[in-house]
């Protein structure tokens, strides 16, 4: 005879606070991981072509472009990731409220 968990005990292993931990440490490793992406291409696009930076945002010659290219990357390398963190936690809590629907419904059958 196999010792099944008990109803409880199911329900609790998915309202660990590890889940939690688990969504936030993901958003916020998306976050620094595309911001440091999105602020190295932004450097290298104003290292390697700073005339796109100066004709677009009508900067005078002054203006260093590579500083104006890493701001730029930064910030919206980490709105990406802040995108991405938030669908991959929202596709994972639904993805485990199914799994929890299934097992519940285990359960219910017996």
């Amino acid at each position: 005879m196999e010792d099944k968990p008990a109803r409880e005990d199911v329900v609790n292993a998915f309202r660990s606070d590890r889940l939690l931990k688990l969504g936030l440490i993901t958003v916020i490793a998306s976050t620094l991981f595309f911001g440091f992406g999105g602020g190295l291409v932004g450097w290298l696009l104003g290292l390697l072509a700073p005339d796109y930076y100066r004709v677009t945002f009508d900067l005078g010659p002054n203006t260093d472009a590579t500083q104006v290219g890493l701001g730029l990357g930064v910030t919206q390398g980490a709105f990406a990731g802040v995108i991405v963190g938030c669908v991959v936690l929202l596709s994972t809590a639904w993805y485990k409220s199914r799994i929890q629907k299934a097992v519940l419904n285990q359960f219910e059958d017996e």
